[in-house]
């Protein structure tokens, strides 16, 4: 859960053209799974708002993504749930990340759109249930979350081992093509590399930026700004 303490002292470590943004907690995606059931948890979201208060006070809140695990489907007590969530969290710039399939129809997508809340777009592997890249643009930002696609070792293994994945440069190239088109059609596009095991996610990040700066998609940053 973040700290306000620990968001107001990484906030006086940036500059004020600096922006944030915070994955929600795990007691507001994760923990409320009981079976096929949900146990909400009201006072939970108060404490992660409360936490945010530094970046919200300075205008360095860049969004908050809520990501939801496999067991969270597209059935109706967790479609009420997620309404809850978006009454809670969604002036907060609010991005959610669906990880089962289910998810993918169109009237999620149009709910999405109503309500102002972006949908993720992930690069994951093609494993059956997993949500598979979209390109789908629901509100003014377009938010991209890249794990990597470590097939054999996605289920049955540690975070460590799922994340252990290096991208290499015809992925990084196709990847480059598909956040193009999202900038056609999204006020910006925020990108976030999760195959965070051994640095990984450090390197491809650069050879990112160099492909988007080739591309004339992004400015070349001075080095201070680069990792």
């Amino acid at each position: 859960m973040p700290s306000a303490t620990t968001l107001q002292a990484m906030r006086r470590k940036t500059t004020a053209d600096f922006r944030f943004t915070v994955k929600t907690h795990r007691s507001l995606t994760h923990d409320i799974l009981q079976g096929r059931g949900i146990v909400d948890a009201p006072e939970r979201f108060e404490e992660f708002r409360a936490g945010l208060r530094p970046l919200l006070d300075s205008g360095q809140l860049g969004g908050v993504l809520a990501q939801f695990p496999m067991r969270f489907t597209n059935r109706p007590e967790c479609r009420d749930y997620l309404d809850r969530a978006i009454d809670r969290l969604g002036d907060l710039g609010l991005i959610v990340e669906f990880r089962h399939a289910s998810w993918r129809t169109d009237e999620t997508l149009a709910h999405l759109r109503r309500r102002g809340v972006a949908s993720c777009v992930v690069d994951e592997p093609p494993l059956p249930d997993l949500m598979p890249w979209t390109g789908d643009v629901t509100a003014d930002t377009a938010y991209v979350r890249l794990h990597g696609r470590p097939a054999a070792q996605w289920f049955g293994t540690s975070v460590a081992e799922r994340y252990d994945y290096l991208c290499g440069e015809p992925e990084l190239v196709e990847l480059a093509d598909k956040v193009e088109d999202l900038s056609r059609r999204a006020r910006r596009v925020l990108i976030f590399f999760n195959n965070c095991h051994a640095g990984a996610a450090a390197r491809n990040a650069r050879q990112f930026r160099e492909l988007l700066i080739a591309r004339g998609l992004l400015a070349k940053a001075p080095p201070a700004a680069l990792f």
